[in-house]
């Protein structure tokens, strides 16, 4: 298991770098975490997921976007439904909207 952090923000995350003050949840200084901060502009979606695709070393991968809500069963879901097809992709499709 890894994570894999391309960040294409101005100024590299405090949080990834060190900066943040630690706490409980420290990513720096964790062997499955990778962060790597790019100032190259512009790079497209398809781009960005292809560099992550290069470093990823896992036997699966899974992308999530910074502006997605998760259940916290999703991945158990995708493999399950990735296991049971045998398919190469599976892709978990579906809305929901809050409004407070």
């Amino acid at each position: 298991k890894e994570l894999i952090v391309l960040d294409t923000g101005g100024d590299a995350s405090p949080f990834f770098t060190g900066r943040a003050g630690g706490g409980e949840l420290n990513p720096v200084g964790d062997s499955r975490v990778l962060y790597v901060h790019v100032r190259q502009y512009p790079l497209t979606l398809g781009h960005k997921r292809n560099q992550l695709l290069q470093l990823a070393s896992g036997e699966g991968v899974a992308h999530f976007d910074d502006d997605n809500l998760y259940a916290p069963e999703y991945l158990s879901t995708m493999v399950e439904s990735l296991r049971a097809s045998r398919a190469q992709l599976v892709e978990l499709v579906g809305t929901f909207a809050w409004e407070p």
